[in-house]
C-alpha cells in the first residue's frame, strides 16, 4: 500500500517540513489507512469476486473503472486542467514559469552533444540591425540572460548573435569536471567560439555563465578576456545570478496554499577572483544582475509580483526581461 505517498506529497506541496515527529505521525496515519483499505475494500472485493464470472469481474472491476478514469482524464484535458479552481493569478504565474529561454531559443542554446552546431542567422537578440555587431557566448546562464541582454541591446541599438551551450562556461581551456566526453565537447565549443571572435573582429562580445568558483579558473578566464580584447572587441561580462531554493515554485505555493515562510536566499556573491579581474581590466564592463535580485545580502525570487526563475538557478524569460528593464532604469549598459 502506498498511502504514505499522497500524504507526503500534500505536505510537500503545502511546504510543511517533515521532521522526526511528523514522520512518525505520517507513518502511523499511513498504516491506519492501509489497514482500513485492506479491511473495508480489499477483503470485501476479494470475497464478492468469488461469486462472479470472469467476464463480470473484467467488466465491473476493470472495464467500468477504467472507462470512468479515462472520461475524467479527457474532461480534465479538454478543460485545460480546470484552471477556474484557482485564483486567476495562479494561471498567469504558471504561464510565466513556462516561458523557458532554453525552449524559446532552442537551436541558439544547444546541448553539449551538439557542440559543433554553427551560429544561426535566426539567433539574433537586440536591435534589428542588418549588420551584426557582436556575439554572446556562454552556458545555460548566458541563455537565461538573453532577456536581460535583449532589453539592454535594443536600448543601445546593438545586434548580437546568441551562441551558447549547456554546461560550458566561455573559458578557453577550462575543464568542466564532468565526464571526458563533455569536457572534450566544451573545449571544442570554446575553441570554435573564440576562433569566431578572432576572425570576425566583432565590435561587441558578451560573456555570461555560471562562473566557476574554484580559484584555478582565474588565470584561464584572464587569458580568455585577453583573447577577446586582442580581437578589438568591447567586452561585457555578466556575473552569475544567485541560486535560490524553490525559487520557481514559491510564488504558486504562496497563492495556492497560503505558504508564509520566507523564500529569500542568502547572497553568496561572485567568485573571489572576480575582484582582481575587475581591477585588472577596467575597460571591461561587468554587469551584476543581483543588484536587482538581491538587497541587504538577501535574494528574492519575485519582483513586482513576477516570478524571476524557472528553477532554483535559471531565470524565466519574463523575469530576465524584467531584470533587464530594472538594470536599464539604473543606467546599466552593455
Amino acid at each position: 500500500y502506498l498511502w504514505h505517498w499522497p500524504i507526503v506529497a500534500c505536505l510537500t506541496y503545502a511546504d510543511i517540513e517533515i521532521g522526526p515527529l511528523l514522520s512518525i505521525i505520517v507513518a502511523a496515519v499511513s498504516s491506519l489507512l492501509a489497514w482500513l483499505s485492506w479491511k473495508f475494500v480489499e477483503v470485501p472485493m476479494r470475497r464478492s469476486g468469488t461469486s462472479l464470472e470472469c467476464s463480470q469481474v473484467f467488466v465491473r472491476r476493470f472495464g467500468i473503472p477504467s472507462l470512468a478514469l479515462f472520461a475524467i482524464a479527457i474532461a480534465a484535458a479538454c478543460a485545460a486542467g480546470f484552471p477556474d479552481r484557482f485564483d486567476p493569478q495562479v494561471a498567469e504565474l504558471d504561464r510565466v514559469l513556462e516561458a523557458k529561454p532554453d525552449v524559446l531559443r532552442w537551436g541558439c542554446q544547444v546541448p553539449s552533444a551538439l557542440y559543433d552546431t554553427p551560429p544561426s542567422a535566426s539567433c539574433r537578440i537586440g536591435a534589428g540591425n542588418p549588420a551584426l555587431d557582436g556575439i554572446l557566448i556562454g552556458d545555460s546562464f548566458a541563455n537565461h540572460f538573453t532577456g536581460v541582454i535583449e532589453v539592454l541591446a535594443k536600448a543601445q541599438g546593438i545586434s548580437l548573435m546568441d551562441y551558447s551551450t549547456d554546461g560550458c562556461p566561455p573559458i578557453l581551456g577550462y575543464y568542466t569536471g564532468k565526464t571526458g566526453r563533455y569536457v572534450a565537447y566544451c573545449l571544442r565549443r570554446n575553441e570554435a567560439a573564440y576562433a569566431l571572435i578572432a576572425s570576425n573582429h566583432y565590435r561587441r562580445v558578451v560573456l555570461a555563465a555560471n562562473w566557476p568558483r574554484e580559484p584555478a579558473a582565474k588565470e584561464q578566464l584572464i587569458a580568455s578576456i585577453e583573447a577577446v580584447l586582442k580581437s578589438g572587441a568591447e567586452l561585457t561580462v555578466i556575473l552569475s545570478s544567485e541560486s535560490i531554493a524553490r525559487a520557481a515554485s514559491c510564488p504558486i505555493r504562496r497563492r495556492v496554499f497560503g505558504a508564509t515562510r520566507s523564500w529569500e536566499g542568502a547572497q553568496r556573491g561572485a567568485p573571489e577572483y572576480f575582484g582582481e579581474i575587475q581591477s585588472r581590466f577596467p575597460q571591461v564592463r561587468f554587469i551584476d544582475p543581483n543588484q536587482v535580485i538581491c538587497e541587504d545580502k538577501k535574494c528574492r525570487p519575485i519582483l513586482m509580483d513576477v516570478p524571476l526563475y524557472r528553477d532554483d538557478n535559471h531565470l524565466n524569460d519574463a523575469g530576465s526581461r524584467l531584470i533587464g528593464h530594472a538594470l536599464l532604469s539604473r543606467g546599466v549598459a552593455l
